[in-house]
């Protein structure tokens, strides 16, 4: 009787943490994600990489060039545009980074944009240089070169409407995981203006987690009420997986709730901070 008693608890042990590892782990892969966003808002707090730095307007910067802490390639050149200059649906106040050679025109290359540190979202305005509607794709990368996540952008060249309205392309990951984003797709001479970027990583709101742990509660009770009437031994460790998967999603909410309460990354020296 007692060795099966010692059984009959060793197999509620292992069913306690099997239901709190599957459950935990569950749900922590189930809000790792990349999205795409059309909001520069929704970047968050972080810095900013204005293309204007380098120089003025007409500005060559060559096939590959670092500014502040993003190196960027993808093309034989790029071009420094003032928003006036490069007519189109960004801003006259706006300065456009463009696959663009003075001397032989318009490049079809990609804008290659790499972190010196891990970042969480990162998206800039983009526009082809051909007036009409366009489409080309955002990808983000992680530190093994690995693709997080590709999308593809929808937008609208407006005959130069110069009043900001060019399509917001970006990404948003719930690690600070992405270090390289790709434009690319969007034509000859298309141009992006400033690159806006976060570290601060996104997290379940505060209770989403929770929502899970109702119904197993539920079910919970449910069976400790049959169990007062009727029910075998077999069918305890089942509740032990039940009270786990609650232990593991509550630890996850923790989890969750303290990484709201983090700080915000500063940004680079040099950089100047997104207003």
């Amino acid at each position: 009787m007692l060795n099966a008693k010692r059984i009959t608890l060793g197999k509620c042990l292992r069913s306690l943490v099997f239901g709190a590892v599957l459950l935990g782990a569950t749900a922590q892969a189930a809000f790792a994600t990349v999205i795409l966003t059309n909001s520069r808002a929704a970047i968050g707090p972080g810095f900013t990489v204005a293309w204007g730095a380098p120089g003025p307007d007409l500005t060559s910067l060559g096939s590959t060039f670092t500014q502040g802490p993003v190196t960027v390639s993808g093309a034989s050149d790029f071009t420094v545009f003032s928003g006036t200059t490069f007519n189109s649906d960004f801003l006259a106040t706006d300065w456009i980074l463009s696959l663009y050679d003075l001397n032989t025109g318009p490049l079809a290359n990609i804008f290659s944009i790499a972190f010196a540190s891990a970042v969480s979202s990162v998206g800039a305005q983009l526009q082809a240089s051909m007036f009409g509607a366009f489409t080309g794709t955002i990808s983000a990368f992680d530190a093994s070169n690995g693709l997080l996540g590709a999308f593809t952008v929808l937008g609208n060249n407006n005959f130069g409407s110069g009043d900001g309205s060019a399509v917001f392309a970006g990404i948003i990951s719930d690690s600070v995981n992405i270090t390289r984003i790709e434009f690319a797709g969007f034509g000859a001479g298309a141009g992006i203006n400033q690159l806006s970027a976060s570290a601060t990583a996104s997290v379940p709101e505060p209770g989403a987690l929770l929502l899970l742990v109702g119904p197993l509660a539920i079910g919970l009770i449910n069976f400790v009420v049959i169990k007062a009437v009727l029910s075998s031994e077999g069918n305890v460790p089942l509740a032990f997986v039940m009270l786990g998967c609650i232990i593991g999603l509550i630890w996850q909410q923790n989890l969750a709730e303290n990484a709201q309460g983090g700080t915000v990354a500063a940004a680079p020296a040099g950089v100047p901070r997104k207003a």
